[in-house]
Protein backbone atom coordinates (compact mmCIF):
# COMPACT_ATOMS: atom_id res chain seq x y z
CA UNK A 1 0.00 0.00 0.00
CA UNK A 2 1.20 3.61 -0.91
CA UNK A 3 1.60 6.31 2.20
CA UNK A 4 -1.71 7.87 0.78
CA UNK A 5 -3.40 3.98 1.02
CA UNK A 6 -2.41 4.25 4.47
CA UNK A 7 -3.03 7.19 5.98
CA UNK A 8 -6.54 6.52 4.42
CA UNK A 9 -6.76 2.90 6.19
CA UNK A 10 -6.18 4.70 9.47
CA UNK A 11 -8.38 7.31 9.59
CA UNK A 12 -11.19 4.36 8.43
CA UNK A 13 -9.89 2.88 11.27
CA UNK A 14 -9.96 5.69 14.15
CA UNK A 15 -13.25 6.37 12.73
CA UNK A 16 -14.81 2.83 12.62
CA UNK A 17 -12.99 2.56 16.15
CA UNK A 18 -15.36 5.44 17.70
CA UNK A 19 -18.53 3.60 15.77
CA UNK A 20 -18.58 6.70 13.10
CA UNK A 21 -16.98 5.27 9.82
CA UNK A 22 -18.28 7.73 7.68
CA UNK A 23 -16.35 10.59 9.12
CA UNK A 24 -13.34 9.39 7.50
CA UNK A 25 -14.78 10.52 4.17
CA UNK A 26 -14.17 14.00 5.36
CA UNK A 27 -10.37 13.39 5.55
CA UNK A 28 -8.29 14.97 2.21
CA UNK A 29 -5.66 13.24 1.37
CA UNK A 30 -3.20 13.86 -1.64
CA UNK A 31 0.18 12.94 -2.80
CA UNK A 32 2.76 15.70 -4.32
CA UNK A 33 5.83 14.41 -5.19
CA UNK A 34 7.65 12.89 -1.98
CA UNK A 35 5.01 14.97 0.53
CA UNK A 36 1.70 13.42 1.44
CA UNK A 37 -0.57 16.12 2.33
CA UNK A 38 -3.72 16.02 4.71
CA UNK A 39 -6.38 18.53 5.34
CA UNK A 40 -8.07 17.25 8.90
CA UNK A 41 -12.03 19.26 9.00
CA UNK A 42 -12.11 20.24 13.27
CA UNK A 43 -15.06 22.17 13.16
CA UNK A 44 -14.74 24.89 10.77
CA UNK A 45 -11.00 24.63 11.25
CA UNK A 46 -8.98 22.63 8.82
CA UNK A 47 -6.04 21.01 10.45
CA UNK A 48 -3.29 20.95 7.77
CA UNK A 49 -0.17 18.96 7.77
CA UNK A 50 2.00 17.00 5.54
CA UNK A 51 4.70 13.96 5.85
CA UNK A 52 7.84 13.51 3.49
CA UNK A 53 8.24 10.17 2.09
CA UNK A 54 10.75 8.17 3.47
CA UNK A 55 11.77 4.46 3.78
CA UNK A 56 10.26 4.44 6.77
CA UNK A 57 7.08 6.26 6.50
CA UNK A 58 5.41 3.31 5.44
CA UNK A 59 5.78 0.92 7.81
CA UNK A 60 5.62 3.75 10.65
CA UNK A 61 1.88 3.92 9.08
CA UNK A 62 0.96 0.37 9.05
CA UNK A 63 2.93 -0.37 12.72
CA UNK A 64 1.44 2.52 14.91
CA UNK A 65 4.81 4.32 15.23
CA UNK A 66 5.31 7.82 15.49
CA UNK A 67 3.76 9.25 13.25
CA UNK A 68 0.92 7.38 12.99
CA UNK A 69 0.12 7.93 16.71
CA UNK A 70 0.14 11.64 15.70
CA UNK A 71 -2.17 11.10 13.12
CA UNK A 72 -4.56 8.79 15.59
CA UNK A 73 -4.86 12.01 17.75
CA UNK A 74 -5.51 14.38 15.10
CA UNK A 75 -8.11 12.14 13.26
CA UNK A 76 -9.87 11.21 16.84
CA UNK A 77 -9.94 15.21 17.53
CA UNK A 78 -12.10 15.33 14.27
CA UNK A 79 -14.39 12.50 15.19
CA UNK A 80 -14.97 14.08 18.61
CA UNK A 81 -15.86 17.19 16.87
CA UNK A 82 -18.63 15.55 14.58
CA UNK A 83 -20.01 13.66 17.51
CA UNK A 84 -20.13 16.82 19.77
CA UNK A 85 -21.96 18.32 17.42
CA UNK A 86 -24.54 15.83 16.27
CA UNK A 87 -25.39 15.83 20.52
CA UNK A 88 -25.42 19.59 20.81
CA UNK A 89 -29.49 20.35 21.09
CA UNK A 90 -30.59 21.97 17.69
CA UNK A 91 -30.57 25.49 19.35
CA UNK A 92 -27.38 25.72 20.09
CA UNK A 93 -25.87 25.14 16.73
CA UNK A 94 -25.54 28.95 16.89
CA UNK A 95 -24.23 29.44 20.29
CA UNK A 96 -22.29 26.75 21.99
CA UNK A 97 -22.93 26.38 25.72
CA UNK A 98 -20.10 26.88 28.04
CA UNK A 99 -20.84 22.72 29.30
CA UNK A 100 -19.61 21.63 25.67
CA UNK A 101 -16.27 23.35 25.76
CA UNK A 102 -12.76 23.20 27.05
CA UNK A 103 -10.09 25.62 28.20
CA UNK A 104 -6.79 25.43 30.30
CA UNK A 105 -7.51 24.86 33.90
CA UNK A 106 -4.93 27.87 34.81
CA UNK A 107 -6.75 30.19 32.19
CA UNK A 108 -10.21 28.57 34.13
CA UNK A 109 -9.20 29.74 37.26
CA UNK A 110 -7.48 33.46 36.90
CA UNK A 111 -11.05 33.93 34.83
CA UNK A 112 -12.67 32.42 38.25
CA UNK A 113 -10.14 34.70 40.35
CA UNK A 114 -11.11 38.05 37.96
CA UNK A 115 -14.89 37.37 38.27
CA UNK A 116 -15.56 36.26 35.03
CA UNK A 117 -16.67 32.57 35.11
CA UNK A 118 -15.97 30.80 31.76
CA UNK A 119 -19.82 30.19 31.45
CA UNK A 120 -20.27 33.97 31.63
CA UNK A 121 -17.19 34.55 29.31
CA UNK A 122 -18.85 32.49 26.49
CA UNK A 123 -22.49 34.64 27.14
CA UNK A 124 -20.69 37.72 26.52
CA UNK A 125 -19.67 36.72 23.01
CA UNK A 126 -23.41 37.12 22.03
CA UNK A 127 -24.98 35.94 19.07
CA UNK A 128 -22.93 34.98 16.06
CA UNK A 129 -22.79 32.63 12.63
CA UNK A 130 -21.13 28.96 12.87
CA UNK A 131 -19.17 27.59 15.90
CA UNK A 132 -15.70 29.62 14.92
CA UNK A 133 -14.64 32.37 15.03
CA UNK A 134 -16.09 34.74 17.45
CA UNK A 135 -14.43 37.16 19.24
CA UNK A 136 -15.77 39.52 21.64
CA UNK A 137 -13.11 42.20 21.83
CA UNK A 138 -11.70 43.64 25.18
CA UNK A 139 -12.99 42.99 28.51
CA UNK A 140 -11.05 43.34 31.90
CA UNK A 141 -7.85 42.10 31.95
CA UNK A 142 -9.17 39.49 29.46
CA UNK A 143 -8.74 40.07 25.70
CA UNK A 144 -8.68 38.23 21.91
CA UNK A 145 -11.66 35.65 23.07
CA UNK A 146 -12.97 32.78 20.59
CA UNK A 147 -14.28 29.70 20.40
CA UNK A 148 -12.69 27.10 18.05
CA UNK A 149 -12.83 23.51 17.76
CA UNK A 150 -14.49 23.32 21.07
CA UNK A 151 -11.83 25.48 22.98
CA UNK A 152 -12.14 28.75 24.78
CA UNK A 153 -9.31 30.53 23.23
CA UNK A 154 -8.02 34.27 24.70
CA UNK A 155 -5.31 35.66 26.73
CA UNK A 156 -5.51 36.78 30.33
CA UNK A 157 -2.89 39.68 31.43
CA UNK A 158 -2.26 39.56 34.67
CA UNK A 159 -1.34 42.92 36.82
CA UNK A 160 1.29 43.76 39.31
CA UNK A 161 4.45 41.70 39.26
CA UNK A 162 7.48 42.82 38.61
CA UNK A 163 7.54 41.64 35.18
CA UNK A 164 4.19 41.72 32.96
CA UNK A 165 2.30 38.66 32.33
CA UNK A 166 0.56 36.81 30.27
CA UNK A 167 -1.42 33.19 30.21
CA UNK A 168 -2.89 32.54 26.61
CA UNK A 169 -4.95 29.54 25.92
CA UNK A 170 -3.82 28.53 22.33
CA UNK A 171 -5.24 27.13 19.32
CA UNK A 172 -2.08 24.65 18.59
CA UNK A 173 -2.50 20.48 18.48
CA UNK A 174 -2.51 19.87 22.32
CA UNK A 175 -5.08 22.66 23.25
CA UNK A 176 -1.74 24.48 25.78
CA UNK A 177 -1.66 27.41 27.68
CA UNK A 178 1.21 29.34 27.74
CA UNK A 179 2.48 31.32 30.23
CA UNK A 180 4.04 34.84 28.70
CA UNK A 181 7.07 36.74 31.02
CA UNK A 182 7.66 39.86 28.70
CA UNK A 183 11.61 41.43 28.86
CA UNK A 184 12.54 38.24 30.38
CA UNK A 185 16.46 37.07 29.19
CA UNK A 186 17.54 33.73 30.68
CA UNK A 187 20.98 31.77 29.56
CA UNK A 188 20.03 28.77 26.79
CA UNK A 189 21.63 26.68 28.48
CA UNK A 190 19.53 26.76 31.61
CA UNK A 191 16.02 26.61 29.50
CA UNK A 192 15.93 22.74 29.58
CA UNK A 193 16.55 22.43 32.95
CA UNK A 194 13.07 23.87 33.83
CA UNK A 195 10.86 21.51 31.95
CA UNK A 196 9.05 19.49 33.98
CA UNK A 197 9.41 21.75 36.94
CA UNK A 198 5.87 23.23 38.58
CA UNK A 199 4.85 26.87 37.04
CA UNK A 200 5.11 28.14 40.84
CA UNK A 201 8.81 27.14 41.21
CA UNK A 202 9.38 29.41 37.99
CA UNK A 203 6.97 32.30 38.01
CA UNK A 204 6.72 34.41 41.54
CA UNK A 205 3.63 36.62 40.78
CA UNK A 206 0.69 37.45 42.53
CA UNK A 207 -1.92 36.51 40.29
CA UNK A 208 -0.56 33.18 39.84
CA UNK A 209 -2.30 31.01 42.93
CA UNK A 210 0.80 29.03 44.24
CA UNK A 211 0.26 25.31 44.88
CA UNK A 212 -1.50 24.69 41.30
CA UNK A 213 0.64 21.94 40.18
CA UNK A 214 0.29 23.57 36.72
CA UNK A 215 3.61 21.53 35.02
CA UNK A 216 6.06 23.33 32.29
CA UNK A 217 6.53 21.18 29.11
CA UNK A 218 8.77 23.48 27.33
CA UNK A 219 10.65 26.73 27.70
CA UNK A 220 11.80 28.87 24.78
CA UNK A 221 13.12 32.53 24.43
CA UNK A 222 11.75 34.31 21.89
CA UNK A 223 11.90 38.06 20.92
CA UNK A 224 9.14 40.66 20.41
CA UNK A 225 10.22 43.29 18.15
CA UNK A 226 13.71 43.27 19.96
CA UNK A 227 12.08 42.31 23.73
CA UNK A 228 12.98 39.46 25.50
CA UNK A 229 10.45 36.92 25.86
CA UNK A 230 10.06 33.60 28.18
CA UNK A 231 7.61 31.14 26.98
CA UNK A 232 6.19 28.52 29.32
CA UNK A 233 4.58 26.33 27.90
CA UNK A 234 2.45 23.78 30.17
CA UNK A 235 1.21 20.28 29.66
CA UNK A 236 -2.26 20.03 29.09
CA UNK A 237 -4.55 20.23 31.72
CA UNK A 238 -8.07 21.00 30.71
CA UNK A 239 -12.08 21.50 32.21
CA UNK A 240 -15.10 21.99 30.94
CA UNK A 241 -16.09 25.43 31.32
CA UNK A 242 -19.68 24.92 32.91
CA UNK A 243 -21.43 21.65 34.54
CA UNK A 244 -22.94 19.98 31.77
CA UNK A 245 -27.23 18.94 32.83
CA UNK A 246 -27.62 15.99 33.74
CA UNK A 247 -30.04 14.70 30.89
CA UNK A 248 -26.68 16.14 28.26
CA UNK A 249 -25.25 13.67 26.30
CA UNK A 250 -21.76 13.81 26.78
CA UNK A 251 -20.52 10.40 25.46
CA UNK A 252 -18.71 12.50 23.20
CA UNK A 253 -15.90 13.70 25.30
CA UNK A 254 -14.77 10.10 25.44
CA UNK A 255 -13.55 10.01 22.10
CA UNK A 256 -9.73 11.11 22.06
CA UNK A 257 -6.84 8.93 21.80
CA UNK A 258 -2.66 9.40 22.66
CA UNK A 259 -1.21 11.67 25.21
CA UNK A 260 -2.53 14.92 23.93
CA UNK A 261 -6.05 16.96 25.03
CA UNK A 262 -6.55 14.32 28.12
CA UNK A 263 -10.02 13.79 29.31
CA UNK A 264 -11.26 17.06 31.13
Amino acid sequence: MTPTDLVRRLARDVAASWDMPHVADLVEIDQEGDVVRIAIPCGETVRRSSMTIDGMLASDLADGGGRAMDLRVRLSEMVRLQARTAALPRDDASSPPAWSLTLPRLFRDLLLASGMPPAVLVDRIGDYSGWEPADIGMVTGVSAVSIESGRILGTVTLSGGTSAVSVKSTDDEDGACTVVIADMQMPETTLPGMEGWDLDAIVSHPGIPTGGRHVVRHVAQRSWFGRPDLHLTLEPDHVWADEAPSDADVSWRRIREGRRLRLA
